[in-house]
C-alpha cells in the first residue's frame, strides 16, 4: 500500500494461501493491475492532448499571422508574395505559387511564384481548368495534397514530377464561395496533411481570397473615380472650350462671307469677335490647366479657400473677400476635394458670365455641417429661365452629390449671384 501510494503501481503481492487472505492479495494485485493500466493510458492520452494543442496553437498562429500579413497595405503582388514566403517558411516548403483564374475564359494564371525552377514556372505559366492536379482543384473546389510515387513511366510524369519535388499540394482561393484561384506549396519529400491541417489551408485560401477580392475592389473604385473625373472634365469642355470653337467657326465663316462681299467694315467687327473669343478660350483653357493641375488636400480647407481666391483677384483684377467661422471635424480628402472643385467653378462663372466688378465674397462655416458660400456682385440671372450647361451648375450638383451635399443657387437679374454648398459631413462615428 505504502509503494501504490508513492505512485509504484508495479508492486504485486504474493499469494501463499488459498484463504481469505489469499483472495485478498489477488484482489489487490488485480487492482493494482488496473490502476497501472489507468494511470499509463492517463499519461498517454495526455501526453496527445498536449501535443494536440500544441498543433492547434501553431495553427492558430499561422492563420493569425497570416490575417496579419494581409492587412498590411501593399498591391497584389506583394501581398501573395508574402503570403507564399509565410508559409513556405512555416512547413519547409521547397517553392510555393499562388494562381489566378481569368474570368472570362477560365485559364489558371501564374500570378506570383517563389523558389520554382524557371523552366517548370514557364510550363506551368498558364493552366486550363481541369488540367493535372491544380486544374482540378480549381474547378472542383477542393484540395490536393498528392505523394508522387519513386517508380511511373517517364512519358505520364507531371511538370511538378520532372521538377523533382515528392509532393505537391493545391488548396483552392474563395471569396464568397466562388473560386479565384489556388496557392501550392511544393515539398522535396514525401509530405501528407492531415484532416486538421487541410481545413487550416482552406481557411487560409480564404483569408487570401478576401484579401485580393478588397484589391480589386479598390482598383474598381479607383476606375470609377478617374471615370467620373473624366466625364466631368469632358463635360467642362463641352461647355467652354468647344462651344467657343463653334463660335469661332461661326465668326470664320462669316468673316469668309464678308471678305466675299468685300464688306470690310463687316469684316473687321468679326474679326474683332474672333480676337475676343480667341482670348476668352485662352482664357477657359489656361483656367482648366490650373484647375486641374492644383493639389487639394495637402492643407485645410479654409487655407486652401483662401489660396483658390488670392489666385482669382490675381488673374481678375477683381477683389476677394473671405469670411471663415465655426470649427469643425476636418473635411475627408475626397469631400475637401469635390467642395474645392465646386468653390473654383464658381469663381470661374463669376470671372466669366457674372460680370462681377467690385467683390466676390466666400463665406466658410464650419461644424457639423459644412457651408461654403460663394457671393458675387454681377448681373444676375433667373435660375428658373437659365440653362445650366452655361454655367456649369449640373456639373457642381453631380460632384456635390458625389459627396452627400447638395446645392442651392440664389439669383436674380441686376442683383448678383449667391451659391451656397451644404455638407452634412460629421457623422457620430467621426465625431467619435
Amino acid at each position: 500500500m505504502r509503494s501504490m501510494e508513492g505512485g509504484e503501481f508495479h508492486a504485486r503481492l504474493p499469494i501463499e494461501t488459498r484463504d481469505e487472505f489469499g483472495s485478498l492479495a489477488a484482489g489487490f494485485n488485480r487492482m493494482a493491475a488496473r490502476l497501472q493500466d489507468v494511470y499509463r493510458n492517463l499519461a498517454d492520452k495526455v501526453a496527445q492532448k498536449t501535443q494536440s494543442l500544441e498543433r492547434q496553437n501553431r495553427e492558430l498562429s499561422t492563420i493569425s499571422e497570416v490575417a496579419a500579413l494581409l492587412n498590411h497595405p501593399g498591391t497584389l503582388e506583394e501581398m501573395c508574395r508574402d503570403f507564399l514566403r509565410k508559409l513556405m517558411s512555416r512547413f519547409d516548403a521547397a517553392g510555393g505559387a499562388v494562381r489566378l483564374i481569368e474570368e472570362p475564359t477560365g485559364k489558371i494564371h501564374l500570378y506570383v511564384q517563389e523558389k520554382l525552377a524557371p523552366d517548370f514556372a514557364r510550363d506551368e505559366a498558364c493552366l486550363e481548368m481541369d488540367e493535372c492536379h491544380c486544374g482540378r482543384a480549381a474547378q472542383h473546389c477542393t484540395s490536393v495534397v498528392e505523394p508522387f510515387s519513386r517508380n511511373g513511366p517517364a512519358e505520364l510524369e507531371l511538370n511538378c514530377q520532372r521538377a523533382g519535388y515528392k509532393t505537391i499540394s493545391a488548396f483552392t482561393i474563395q471569396f464568397k464561395n466562388q473560386v479565384l484561384g489556388i496557392f501550392n506549396l511544393y515539398f522535396n519529400q514525401r509530405r501528407e496533411f492531415d484532416a486538421s491541417e487541410r481545413l487550416m489551408f482552406e481557411s487560409l485560401g480564404k483569408h487570401l481570397g478576401v484579401a485580393i477580392e478588397n484589391q480589386r475592389l479598390v482598383a474598381r473604385e479607383k476606375e470609377m473615380a478617374v471615370s467620373e473625373e473624366r466625364n466631368l472634365l469632358a463635360q467642362e469642355l463641352h461647355d467652354s472650350i468647344a462651344q467657343s470653337l463653334a463660335f469661332l467657326n461661326l465668326q470664320a465663316q462669316m468673316l469668309d462671307d464678308s471678305l466675299n462681299n468685300s464688306d470690310l467694315g463687316e469684316a473687321r467687327q468679326g474679326l474683332g469677335r474672333m480676337r475676343d473669343g480667341i482670348q476668352e478660350s485662352y482664357d477657359d483653357v489656361r483656367e482648366l490647366l490650373v484647375h486641374f493641375r492644383t493639389k487639394f488636400g495637402e492643407s485645410d480647407v479654409g487655407t486652401a479657400v483662401r489660396a483658390l481666391l488670392d489666385r482669382f483677384e490675381t488673374d481678375t483684377g477683381i477683389a476677394g473677400e473671405m469670411k471663415l467661422t465655426g470649427n469643425g471635424v476636418p473635411l475627408s480628402p475626397e469631400t475637401q476635394i469635390q467642395a474645392l472643385h465646386i468653390v473654383q467653378e464658381c469663381l470661374s462663372n463669376a470671372r466669366k458670365h457674372s460680370r462681377a466688378s467690385r467683390v466676390v465674397v466666400v463665406e466658410l462655416e464650419r461644424g457639423q455641417i459644412y457651408r461654403f458660400r460663394i457671393r458675387d456682385d454681377g448681373c444676375g440671372f433667373e435660375p428658373a429661365n437659365h440653362k445650366e450647361g452655361h454655367v456649369g451648375l449640373a456639373i457642381m450638383r453631380e460632384r456635390a452629390q458625389r459627396i452627400g451635399g447638395n446645392i442651392l443657387v440664389e439669383s436674380g437679374p441686376g442683383s448678383g449671384t449667391s451659391v451656397t454648398l451644404t455638407l452634412p459631413v460629421v457623422q457620430e462615428a467621426e465625431a467619435a
